[in-house]
């Protein structure tokens, strides 16, 4: 750490980003069913429409935000320890 220390800096530092649509996305991995099975159209849908659903939560003011949907999706309030999983 006290060799590169701007390696650490992401992890260890503090810094305020907004939370957009596509960090949100890189946050959650789906897990999907293979190809050609009767449930990854489903899938597919219903992923489609989240992405939709985040893209206008990021777009369009309301009272649900992103923040928000994190913090019920995960526990997490603070995106900093979701660097962890991007």
């Amino acid at each position: 750490m006290t060799k590169y220390p701007n390696a650490f800096k992401h992890v260890m530092c503090y810094t305020e980003d907004t939370l957009t649509a596509k960090t949100f996305d890189n946050i959650f991995r789906p897990v999907l069913h293979p190809l050609g099975s009767n449930k990854r159209g489903t899938e597919n849908f219903v992923l489609s429409h989240w992405k939709d659903f985040t893209q206008e939560l990021q777009d369009e003011p309301s009272d649900v935000t992103l923040m928000s949907l994190l913090f019920f999706c995960t526990g997490i309030q603070n995106r900093t320890h979701c660097r962890f999983f991007t």
